[in-house]
């Protein structure tokens, strides 16, 4: 299992009880992409905008962040698989846990934690693009569905939202809670064919997110390979492929 960790932004006075955003990282903040890949991206979010016509009822949204919630995921996520078997775009599933939620609401209160979590979705949502799907899975747990997925890469897409997050940080009483993110990445590829796959696919980005968390928070983790140390920034290292996704069947 593989992780990537970028260096932990610097820092900044905050107001009370206020989640602070810093400077976007990098270069994922609004990409487009051009010719055969815009394309195809725009077929994507025609795809998209047709299903959430179809869907647009209030009852599968969260009434706090007011992104999809758990049941319209699994329904979208069933429905975006069918549509892979036709015309072949992968599906990537990404499992992000807000890290040190608990901590925000102990310090500050479950209104303040309510506002981190409207925030962090904010800040998820700027690095998405148009095709991608975003639901609450649980209290503060969050999936996103990526649609084509091979096109942007799932770890890159999953990278941009982890560092989206990390500048994030609530500050009261001279105490500060720094908020990152800690995901877990499946593709549809991984699949195996006796796996149920919407199953598999949310089964195992949960368990390697659960991985990215228990080897130190604010990581990505792709592959159910033991954890190993981010390499150094710009040292051109990628990150090794993930392995098979499936619950136990051969």
């Amino acid at each position: 299992m593989r992780s990537i960790t970028s260096a932990a932004s610097p820092n900044e006075a905050v107001d009370p009880n206020v989640a602070v955003v810093s400077p976007i990282h990098g270069h994922e903040a609004g990409t487009v992409p051009s010719g055969s890949e815009d394309r195809e991206s725009a077929s994507r979010h025609a795809s998209t905008l047709v299903y959430g016509a179809r869907r647009s009822d209030s009852s599968e949204r969260d009434p706090l962040t007011h992104v999809f919630n758990r049941e319209y995921l699994t329904d979208r996520l069933l429905a975006e698989l069918s549509r892979e078997r036709r015309v072949g775009d992968e599906v990537a599933v990404l499992m992000i846990d807000v890290d040190c939620f608990r901590e925000v609401n102990d310090a500050f209160g479950r209104f303040a934690g309510d506002r981190a979590l409207c925030t962090v979705v904010a800040r998820i949502q700027r690095v998405l693009r148009a095709e991608d799907v975003l639901a609450r899975y649980g209290d503060d747990e969050f999936v996103v569905v990526a649609i084509g997925a091979e096109s942007v890469g799932p770890w890159h897409l999953a990278e941009r939202v982890r560092r989206g997050v990390e500048g994030l940080q609530m500050s009261a009483r001279g105490r500060v809670v720094r908020i990152t993110a800690s995901i877990g990445v499946a593709s549809s590829s991984e699949v195996g064919p006796n796996d149920e796959p919407v199953a598999a696919l949310l089964a195992s980005s949960h368990a390697r997110m659960m991985g990215a968390k228990a080897s130190g928070k604010n990581r990505v983790c792709i592959s159910d390979a033991p954890l190993v140390q981010s390499p150094k920034p710009h040292s051109g290292t990628r990150p090794r492929a993930a392995g098979r996704v499936g619950l136990g069947t051969p």
